[in-house]
């Protein structure tokens, strides 16, 4: 897989494996701002339970999966379409720190692009109970 997808233009594959560390840290370090904020929150309200680690830890792989998939994508077609090599990995950090920081806006985008690319019609609609939301007592 390694060989098909050209990221960035990097020839080989040494010099991938570095720029997906780089945009892969920024996603890591969104996801890490947001678990300390979230925790140190919950710390201070006398409401930390195991909840809340297993909340961050999953959302540290979210975080990394989603982004890696859209750095990938924003990466490759960049560079299809001419975009500087700095200007483009620029752009692809900024977008993994945020994906990192909001997983769940970049899974709704992955699957608005899909639905876009495939022709589906519908938005995305999301139904939560209140008693399903972290953090919130009722």
């Amino acid at each position: 897989m390694e060989e098909v997808i050209d990221i960035f233009g990097a020839d080989d594959l040494f010099p991938r494996a570095i720029l997906a560390g780089r945009f892969l840290l920024w996603g890591w370090a969104g996801a890490y701002i947001y678990s300390f904020h979230l925790t140190w929150r919950r710390f201070l309200a006398y409401d930390l339970t195991p909840s809340v680690y297993i909340f961050t830890s999953n959302r540290f792989l979210l975080a990394t999966t989603i982004g890696a998939i859209v750095a990938v994508g924003v990466g490759t077609f960049s560079t299809a379409a001419g975009v500087p090599f700095n200007v483009n990995l620029a752009t692809v950090c900024i977008i993994t720190f945020f994906i990192g920081f909001f997983p769940e806006q970049g899974l709704d985008w992955i699957t608005a692009t899909a639905k876009k690319a495939l022709g589906q019609q519908g938005g995305i609609a999301k139904e939560t109970r209140l008693s399903e939301i972290e953090g919130l007592s009722i």
